[in-house]
């Protein structure tokens, strides 16, 4: 029987860099090593600095993994040169990789549970992910020694897990109330449209905001998709309507949804309860507003920055990452959930160690 066609991966980013690393993975890499730089002879863990067929110069080293041999191609980082090589290997019989192992995108990990953190930190989306992540190998072997507490462990992951596919924040109020100005302060960047006329936004604008914890750094920061809608108002215009409808929908997907005033204007009509309501342009006049379920709405000026601190953390506690950053457990992997709540420690004890 054949042994399986080696698979590619680069695992270096798609842009200009000066060392890119495409890697093969399988038992058949040395006949491809071999087509590739006319050299024959490949010893494990000896690095050469080899010709590339007519293509590029680089380093080349065959090495053991724990999921089986593998080896790393190193030529210039640029996108053509990666470009050019991987054609070589496809033509050399190797295949792309699709949903490749984490042990084989990351063989220098020591268990499944590093490899998978590894894999999981580079789709992160939060900084506030990356030292919890780096965490994990060590809090999970010392969880091993002691009893673990399921439910909570799942339920803190179904938070956690919005550090790597980030949460929708969405904003909701009548026309020429702020939105925009809001929007554009905590994306640090003019996205939106900021007039004093109604319906100056026509459709729903988004971006990824970092929003800070309470007493926390930079590194702590949690990115959220922040969605600006068009003010929801009754309109004869076609367009204008459209880009409503299409805000209706999604209001209705919002993981957490503010609903926006300001001193002269009244709170919108929502599809849905609102998590958090929001009294703008407390610079130009007292903070009140009527038609509010919620006892306590926060007054902000969007345009000054007043309060602006108070209401990224409280879209933090809805979101239940008011202390993302704490050292904690966090099953992030199907496999780490399924142990869990299985209560198999025998199947955590393999993936963990």
């Amino acid at each position: 029987m054949t042994s399986p066609a080696p698979h590619i991966t680069v695992t270096t980013a798609p842009n200009i860099g000066a060392v890119a690393i495409i890697q093969l993975h399988g038992e058949g890499i040395c006949p491809v090593l071999s087509r590739l730089t006319g050299s024959t002879d490949w010893p494990e863990s000896r690095l050469r600095y080899v010709k590339l067929a007519d293509i590029d110069e680089g380093c080349v080293v065959r090495l053991a993994g724990r999921c089986g041999p593998y080896a790393q191609i190193m030529p210039h980082g640029g996108p053509r040169v990666v470009v050019k090589l991987v054609d070589h290997l496809v033509r050399c019989g190797c295949v792309c990789g699709n949903n490749v192992a984490a042990c084989d995108l990351y063989p220098e990990a020591a268990s499944d549970l590093e490899a998978d953190m590894l894999a999981t930190l580079s789709r992160a989306v939060s900084p506030a992910a990356i030292d919890l992540l780096a965490a994990q190998p060590s809090l999970w072997h010392k969880a091993l020694q002691q009893d673990i507490d399921a439910q909570a462990i799942l339920c803190r992951a179904n938070a956690l897990d919005r550090l790597v596919d980030p949460p929708s924040v969405v904003v909701v109020g009548r026309a020429n109330v702020g939105k925009s100005t809001l929007a554009n302060r905590l994306l640090g960047k003019q996205v939106s449209l900021v007039a004093d006329l109604p319906g100056t936004t026509r459709d729903w604008v988004a971006g990824l905001a970092e929003l800070s914890a309470p007493c926390g750094d930079v590194a702590d920061n949690v990115a959220v998709r922040w969605l600006d809608t068009p003010g929801l108002r009754d309109s004869a215009d076609p367009i204008e309507q459209r880009a409503i409808s299409m805000a209706r929908r999604v209001i209705a997907d919002a993981d957490v949804l503010l609903a926006m005033c300001d001193c002269d204007t009244d709170w919108p009509s929502l599809p849905r309860a609102a998590d958090l309501w929001l009294i703008n342009k407390v610079d130009d006049g007292p903070a009140s507003g009527s038609g509010c379920s919620c006892d306590d709405p926060l007054a902000i000026s969007a345009a000054t920055g007043f309060a602006l601190d108070q209401l990224q953390h409280r879209v933090l506690r809805v979101l239940g990452l008011g202390d993302a950053a704490q050292p904690t457990l966090w099953a992030f992997t199907d496999v780490l959930r399924n142990a869990v709540s299985s209560h198999n420690r025998g199947a955590l004890q393999r993936y963990v160690n």
